[in-house]
């Protein structure tokens, strides 16, 4: 009797145990759920978001039903079309997640969106993605970006195209404004600010942002702030011919001379640049111990410089660049350029598509060389490839 009850207690033991070893390593049951506007559903390892709307900011804590035991054992996640934006973290840390696929409706990844995914070797970002926030992906996976895709100084990326200007970096002229504005702040009592590696060559970029776009706005339509982490606040100026006359205004201004002896700041990077005919200035300053640049090791030059553009917001006033008046017979070649409020900067841009409105007047080749055909008018339309609300227009009288 002892010997049948031992069996049947050893046959439920078994029984029991079996079922137990089958769930561990196995997809969970399948389930469906909303978060914000969206539906998802998860099967075979398969998670789909449906719906039209935003993948909320950590989706898996405000989606109930996804469980832990969903996140370990999810293999692959789909983002339907209709589905416009995926939130921060949404999908942080599966370590069994090993394919993406996302709609072209989805427009923004936030930060973190895919952060921790080891398996997650590669991906495709379809063409329309306009921003992706920084830290989005690890190291571990392989970004397969659209050409209109630029990075931005932060880690994120944005859709934007990058333009070239020859620039004239006035490094002497910086650090003789460094002194003037030291002058200043010793008649106050206040320390001396220090001149930071990182804040300068950051001020160097800003002095030629600033050419295409006057404004604390970066021409990405991004912050200042995206530039370097160092920044705490800007000054920004244009016109001034000199060291002198930059800061004789600057300290006229109430905003600015408040930056200029603010007595929590301790570094700063200038930045001093010709760009055509007029200079461009900024000063970047920190409340972080500088890291000193020495005068000695830099030097004025001029050379090509990058700057990248926004393709979707508006902050900037494109213009073409070209004569408005041409004879029967004669060529000549339109850019793009950029108006500040105070002058046209011209720029190389590669990607530009040029259309004429009247053929049998004026025609213009792939590479903006205008032929005047026949008297009349015409308007010569230029615009960056892939993106034509970022165009300008030049009106043509042929006599």
């Amino acid at each position: 009797m002892r010997k049948i009850l031992n069996l049947a207690l050893s046959l439920c033991l078994v029984i029991g145990i079996f079922p137990m070893m089958g769930v561990s390593g196995v997809h969970a049951a399948s389930v469906t759920g909303t978060a914000g506007d969206l539906t998802y559903t998860y099967e075979d390892g398969t998670i789909t978001i449906s719906g039209e709307g935003a993948v909320v900011d950590n989706f898996c804590t405000v989606a109930r039903k996804m469980t832990e035991d969903i996140r370990e054992n999810a293999t692959s996640v789909v983002i339907e079309s209709g589905v416009t934006s995926i939130g921060v973290s949404a999908f942080t840390y599966f370590p069994n997640l090993s394919s993406v696929t996302i709609a072209s409706s989805v427009k923004t990844i936030s930060s973190y969106a895919f952060f921790g995914c080891s398996k997650l070797k590669s991906i495709s970002i379809p063409s329309a993605m306009k921003t992706i926030g920084k830290y989005a992906f690890s190291d571990y996976t392989k970004v397969e970006l659209p050409d209109t895709m630029q990075a931005i100084e932060d880690g994120s990326y944005i859709k934007a195209q990058v333009v070239t200007l020859s620039v004239k970096e006035k490094y002497k002229a910086a650090f003789k404004v460094l002194t003037l504005i030291n002058k200043e702040r010793t008649a106050k009592g206040l320390s001396k600010l220090k001149m930071d590696k990182e804040l300068l060559a950051t001020s160097m970029v800003r002095a030629r942002e600033v050419a295409l776009y006057f404004s604390h706005t970066r021409p990405s339509g991004l912050s200042v702030t995206t530039a370097s982490e160092k920044i705490a606040e800007e000054n920004v100026a244009m016109g001034q011919t000199t060291p002198t006359k930059l800061l004789s205004s600057l300290m006229g201004s109430e905003k600015s001379k408040a930056k200029i002896l603010d007595g929590d700041y301790v570094s700063v990077g200038i930045g001093a640049t010709k760009i055509g005919d007029y200079c461009y200035w900024t000063m970047l300053f920190g409340t972080e111990k500088a890291t000193k640049a020495k005068k000695a090791d830099y030097s004025d030059n001029t050379e090509d410089k990058t700057v990248t553009i926004s393709l979707t917001s508006k902050v900037l006033s494109p213009k073409a660049v070209g004569s408005t008046s041409m004879s029967v017979g004669n060529k000549q070649g339109i850019t793009l350029g950029f108006d500040n409020g105070h002058a046209t900067v011209e720029t190389g841009v590669t990607g530009l598509s040029f259309k004429s409105s009247d053929k049998t007047v004026a025609t213009v080749s792939k590479k903006g060389k205008v032929k005047a055909k026949a008297a009349g008018s015409a308007t010569i339309k230029i615009f960056v490839d892939n993106y034509s609300k970022a165009a300008a227009k030049l009106k043509l009288t042929i006599s």
